[in-house]
């Protein structure tokens, strides 16, 4: 039993026909009768007389879409009961570098709050490597760092910009970078996030 399935039972009690429901719930004739075949299978309930010319729910249908049409709402407002008055809550332990702590945090975190009111920032500023121990031991949640050259497992790693790095010398250096190159290098800058299995 699928959200869709119930979907398309609850389109046939609005609708009172397997045309008018394709329709509404955007599939072929065909597919409809399909889905409420699987239905009926997956709960053991014959939901349609179809000894007339248009299948009628039975007095058991009606009692699951009554339940269905619950579910299908709760369905589709669990996200937004979540979020949209920002209802996440708690603490989140973020680590930055500290070059990113007078542009790109504070600008990430007033976006954060503004969305999240009700969640607490921590902010540590710390160095790369020292950020992703951090988060490998759990005293961080989440981190903007410089790309590592390897990433450890079970954290994830997300690109979040570039910015270019300019290289500053007196007048009698020599106008190659130490890198040996010409150009200004660019550095990513990017959030990493640790991903517990479940």
């Amino acid at each position: 039993m699928t959200i869709r399935l119930l979907r398309t039972l609850v389109a046939i009690a609005d609708n009172k026909t397997f045309s008018a429901a394709a329709d509404t719930v955007h599939v072929t004739h065909a597919a409809v009768s399909q889905q409420m075949r699987a239905l009926e299978a997956d709960l053991g309930l014959t939901l349609f007389n179809r000894s007339t010319r248009t299948p009628e729910l039975t007095p058991v249908a009606h009692e699951v879409v009554a339940q269905a049409r619950k579910l299908i709402s709760d369905y589709d407002n669990l996200v937004p009961s979540v979020l949209a008055d920002g209802g996440l809550s708690g603490v989140l332990k973020f680590g930055a570098l500290g070059t990113t702590l007078t542009g790109l945090t504070p600008q990430a975190m007033a976006v954060f709050k503004g969305r999240f009111p009700r969640v607490g920032l921590h902010i540590r500023p710390g160095l790369t490597g020292a950020l992703l121990v951090d988060i490998e031991r759990g005293d961080l949640d989440a981190a903007i760092i410089t790309k590592p050259h390897l990433m450890p497992v079970g954290i994830a790693f997300r690109p979040l910009t570039e910015e270019p790095m300019q290289l500053i010398a007196a007048i009698e250096e020599s106008e190659m970078t130490p890198c040996g190159c010409s150009q200004p290098s660019h550095t990513s800058v990017s959030i990493v996030v640790r991903f517990f299995a479940p």
